[in-house]
């Protein structure tokens, strides 16, 4: 094919042939970045991030139980204060959590189970709040009630 020509001209045709080759090579490489990147982000978005919220949830929602047992259990006003504040910021954080969990569920199962639990959770603050009322006291009487 370059038997014919000068070295000149070989050397700038086959730098050409290569150059055009390595092009073509990057666009298609970039494409399949895009269309890797978009099936990612699809799959994260429908399977990933559940996991991720719940965890979130979790997370916050064991702050606001540790956050409780502080409240019945220490017997500074200060102390008790400050994780009243605490477990009202968590509880907030939780139930944005909460929120997201259930705008991510996917199948009806999942929602089945989201559902049930969220029953189950209007019971606990029920109960988590006759609790805290009966044991946010300095009194060691009051908080031994509320631990029961």
């Amino acid at each position: 094919m370059f038997e014919n020509l000068k070295i000149r001209n070989r050397l700038g045709k086959a730098f050409r042939i290569i150059v055009t080759t390595c092009s073509i090579a990057a666009a298609l490489g970039v494409v399949m970045l895009i269309v890797t990147m978009t099936l990612y982000k699809n799959a994260l978005n429908n399977y990933g991030f559940s996991q991720g919220d719940i965890g979130k949830a979790m997370v916050a929602f064991t702050d606001t139980r540790s956050a409780t047992r502080a409240i019945v259990g220490y017997d500074d006003d200060s102390l008790i204060s400050q994780m009243s504040d605490t477990h009202d910021e968590r509880k907030a954080t939780f139930e944005q959590y909460w929120e997201l969990v259930d705008e991510v569920t996917t199948t009806s199962k999942e929602q089945e189970i989201y559902d049930s639990i969220d029953a189950k959770l209007e019971d606990y603050w029920t109960t988590e709040q006759k609790a805290i009322d009966t044991g946010k006291t300095t009194d060691p009487g009051q908080s031994a009630k509320a631990r029961i």
